[in-house]
């Protein structure tokens, strides 16, 4: 009997530690997976649904865009994501906005070069309706 209630009592405590994701928390991250999705195919449909009309996109490097910069560049292939990994991140909801954090893995060709590259990124995504927008990214050297 000890032996039930105590694995009883330790599923309970096991279980309130793990904290489930909400639908909006589902929606980002699945919005993350796309936006990166689309940088790597060039999707230039799926990057302008992505994007709010007042994204500010942030490079690691300090060049900053808007959206039609931020497209237009990616089309243009001023840099070519070969591949994007996403070891860590994690999702905070503020009312109708989402404050995402992560740390990116990615190969890319830059001026002609494979490169490998390890930033850090700080993404905004602020819910229209019932869709969710890229309003702010950030890149940051880690």
């Amino acid at each position: 009997m000890r032996k039930i209630l105590f694995l009883m009592i330790t599923l309970a405590i096991s279980g309130a530690a793990v904290k489930a994701q909400s639908a909006d928390e589902k929606a980002v991250a699945a919005n993350c997976k796309l936006l990166s999705q689309g940088l790597i195919t060039r999707n230039k449909k799926l990057l302008e649904n992505l994007a709010s009309t007042d994204l500010s996109y942030g490079h690691s490097s300090g060049d900053v865009e808007d959206k039609t910069t931020f497209v237009k560049n990616v089309m243009d292939k001023k840099v070519i994501y070969v591949a994007i990994n996403v070891p860590v991140q994690t999702i905070k909801m503020a009312g109708d906005n989402a404050i995402v954090r992560q740390t990116q893995q990615l190969k890319l060709i830059k001026a002609g070069k494979p490169t490998d590259l390890k930033i850090g990124n700080m993404l905004i995504w602020h819910k229209q309706g019932k869709d969710w927008k890229l309003l702010a990214k950030q890149g940051f050297k880690l």
